[in-house]
């Protein structure tokens, strides 16, 4: 008996201990942890070594789901893998494993999917599903309280699978941009809120700022700034369905024995007094309940799935010497490509100075979502690395051949284009963007 007293004691002042040095280190510079933790997931995935997948392309999510939902040890769940797709040819010497995350951060994480939406709309019933701008698409995204459950017939999943592997796939997309500094980040932006969860760190009505920084404008500022006894505000979130017809109200009042529930679900008319009053007195804490739910308690069983997949691949304690913001801007990608950071980190070969420019021009004169096609086409995924193009390996580069008739081709192993020596700039720009396009609508079916 004495002997488990001093284990568990023992274990208590490790963990202590390690929750000391984690305080210490953050407030060492961001290089310098990010160094301990790449020496620690190195050493991690070395002792696993490359792990084969092979998989068939028609139901990806479930292949991906039914190999990494048996690894248990996070060195296994963050190890390089080698894909090869059934009934396909090709060696992966990187683009095939790197095409196959890409389909699996698009079908988790894309919002039309069902799965995830902007913090602004998640802990609503309903949310827009239609194609997003780019600012849109960028926009901080948590898990939907109220998930489409379309992908999970599709893909023979529950939603909780659904979410614990979007959970992994996060974890090895961070484990990747960590070793590999940046190498290929996800396309999509998470709130920070998910990582204070991954974290076991609480919300507050500051997290807004960054992830909802419209509501945090307009509501949260103002409400903190001006008196607000004559808003009739209550401790409730009304919730409503897309075309404006209300659902229920659900009550953030932590006295009350409805907190998180909704004592009434008719039609909204009458019968506020329900719900406790805001005041100025207790304003801030009506600020931090809404906080609390929002961002948290609507969606916290998908919450949990992405957490446990996440700390599946990598252990919470040498996930700790980061803040839930670092681990935003590690992971995920920014809102938009600059051209001219493209452009002057291109290695050019075969190519006169003429058709150099040409390139040039046609990058700087693409929308933002041709440039991410032309990023997809060319080197597998739709954004730079972490640190920008001069961080992207291989270089990007670009082959000049002969030919006038030929479309462009690309190598995403070695992230490079093949660019036939076309005779004019509109002709180069008309065919680079058909091969953009229609390598595009390939990744699509895929």
């Amino acid at each position: 008996m004495r002997l488990l007293t001093d284990n568990k004691d023992a274990l208590r002042i490790l963990a202590v201990t390690m929750q000391l040095l984690n305080k210490q280190y953050l407030n060492g510079p961001l290089d310098l942890r990010k160094k301990i933790l790449r020496d620690k997931l190195s050493e991690a995935t070395s002792r696993s070594g490359a792990i084969q997948f092979c998989v068939k392309r028609e139901n990806i999510v479930y292949e991906a789901w039914n190999r990494f939902s048996h690894m248990t040890t996070p060195g296994n769940a963050i190890a390089n893998i080698k894909v090869s797709f059934i009934n396909e040819s090709g060696y992966d010497a990187g683009g095939l494993s790197k095409e196959f995350m890409s389909i699996l951060q698009r079908e988790l994480f894309n919002p039309e999917s069902g799965l995830w939406a902007p913090a602004s709309s998640a802990f609503k019933y309903e949310c827009e599903t239609s194609k997003s701008s780019t600012t849109e698409l960028f926009a901080p995204l948590l898990p939907r309280a109220h998930p489409d459950t379309e992908i999970s017939r599709r893909t023979g999943l529950s939603l909780e699978n659904l979410y614990e592997l979007s959970g992994i796939v996060a974890a090895r997309t961070f484990a990747d941009c960590i070793i590999n500094l940046g190498k290929s980040q996800l396309p999509y932006r998470l709130a920070s809120s998910v990582f204070k969860h991954v974290l076991s760190l609480g919300v507050t009505c500051k997290d807004f700022e960054n992830d909802d920084p419209s509501f945090y404008k307009s509501t949260v500022r103002y409400i903190l700034e001006n008196e607000v006894d004559s808003l009739e505000l209550q401790f409730c979130e009304d919730l409503f369905t897309l075309d404006g017809s209300y659902v229920e109200s659900i009550c953030l009042d932590p006295e009350s024995p409805n907190y998180y529930a909704s004592p009434r679900k008719q039609k909204k008319s009458s019968g506020k007094e329900e719900f406790r009053e805001v005041t100025d007195e207790n304003k801030e804490l009506f600020l931090e309940e809404r906080a609390k739910y929002r961002l948290c308690e609507a969606m916290r069983p998908y919450l949990d799935a992405f957490r446990k997949g996440f700390l599946k691949a990598i252990k919470e304690d040498d996930l700790a010497i980061l803040t839930p913001n670092e681990i935003v801007s590690i992971t995920c990608a920014s809102s938009k490509i600059d051209p001219e950071d493209m452009v002057n980190n291109i290695d050019f070969c075969g190519c006169d100075l003429r058709h150099k420019e040409w390139l040039k021009e046609a990058i700087r004169t693409f929308s933002e979502t041709e440039r991410r096609m032309f990023m997809l086409f060319v080197t597998g995924s739709i954004c730079p690395p972490q640190g920008g193009f001069s961080k992207l390996s291989p270089r990007l580069s670009v082959s000049g051949f002969y030919s006038t008739n030929s479309l462009p081709r690309s190598h995403t192993c070695f992230n490079r284009l093949d660019l036939p020596l076309y005779n004019s700039y509109n002709v180069l720009f008309t065919k680079l963007l058909i091969a953009i396009k229609e390598g595009c609508d390939y990744y699509a079916m895929s």
